[in-house]
């Protein structure tokens, strides 16, 4: 699989194809399968990588797994240490806060080609270059964090993709290369590490969020007095160190008498609910019939077959 590097230059988009009247990196690069990883605006500058390894372009994209762009951008006006502290915590803009980001003043103007296209300058508005590193890549984020802090962005260059710096390629702009094995190692390497430690992080929260639920039934158990522990439970063990919650069927106890209570047979056990004297039962049918002798067929109708009528024993017998 290849992984390439090129200085996208300012113009062009990062698609292959021409679009919006801008020229498509069809024209710089001639490699057949791969397609850019993540993108640049077309008047955006510096590092875009070219592969062909679906897998490592998602690690390198998804915004779960954070993986660092860093960016020199050249603002208007010089901005203040409250503007680069709202950089830092994060920017509320109109699809949603940012991430944390981070943020510092370069001390000069950084070592860059010309761009194709100068920079609309003011003589009475100064500039200055920032280094800003994100760990998400929406739509024209940098230009739009800078301008919520009061600082426009004339000229942006992507200048790292995690551990890989443009200036150590040594490219100009339009040109590209295959990257090295011992880079594309690295690259490939700080990828899976940082796939690795977010999955680790989402299966964390899961299992916090799981318990944080089971805790949440275990006390709405307790106050409704149903499941968890408490007052309103039935208890786990009886005093005498049965399990369970019930009492021993068939011993007379009561749930809150002491074995010590238990009583032997209650002397108005043989009596009904009434507190009369329980009625016998007759003995059960034979062959259950519901009267006390065995089952009779209906008048006219013969004995159901595998059933021996009234008198059939009385035959049987006579006729030994």
């Amino acid at each position: 699989m290849a992984v390439l590097a090129l200085w996208k230059p300012h113009g062009w988009v990062s698609s292959f194809t021409p679009k919006g009247g801008h020229p498509g990196l069809g024209e710089l690069v001639d490699v057949p399968g791969v397609r850019a990883v993540g993108r640049l605006d077309h008047d955006s500058e510096g590092l875009l990588l070219l592969t062909d390894d679906g897998v490592l372009a998602h690690r390198l994209t998804d915004p779960r797994f954070a993986h660092p762009r860093t960016y020199w951008a050249q603002v208007e006006r010089v901005p203040d240490e409250a503007a680069l502290a709202a950089l830092r915590r994060g920017v509320d803009l109109n699809d949603g806060p940012t991430r944390p980001a981070r943020a510092r003043r370069l001390p000069g103007e950084p070592a860059l080609p010309p761009r194709t296209v100068p920079i609309r300058a003011r003589q009475t508005v100064p500039t200055a270059w920032l280094e800003l590193e994100l760990t998400e890549g929406r739509n024209r984020q940098v230009r739009r964090m800078t301008a919520a802090v009061g600082h426009p962005t004339l000229r942006l260059v992507r200048v790292a993709v995690g551990g890989l710096a443009l200036h150590a390629l040594g490219l100009a702009p339009g040109a590209w290369r295959a990257l090295t094995p011992a880079e594309e190692r690295a690259l490939r390497a700080g990828a899976e590490e940082r796939a690795l430690r977010a999955g680790a992080e989402e299966r964390a929260l899961r299992a916090g969020a799981a318990g944080a639920r089971g805790r949440g039934h275990g006390a709405g158990g307790e106050a409704r007095g149903g499941h968890g522990a408490g007052p309103g439970r039935r208890p786990d063990r009886h005093p005498d160190g049965r399990a369970g919650g019930r009492p021993d069927r068939g011993s007379g106890q009561r749930p809150d008498q002491r074995p010590d209570q238990r009583p032997d047979r209650s002397p108005d056990e043989g009596r009904d609910a009434r507190g009369g004297a329980a009625k016998e039962r007759p003995p059960r049918p034979a062959h259950g019939g519901k009267g006390p002798g065995a089952r009779r067929d209906r008048p006219g109708r013969p004995p159901r077959a595998g059933r021996r009528g009234p008198g059939d024993e009385e035959a049987r017998r006579g006729g030994r």
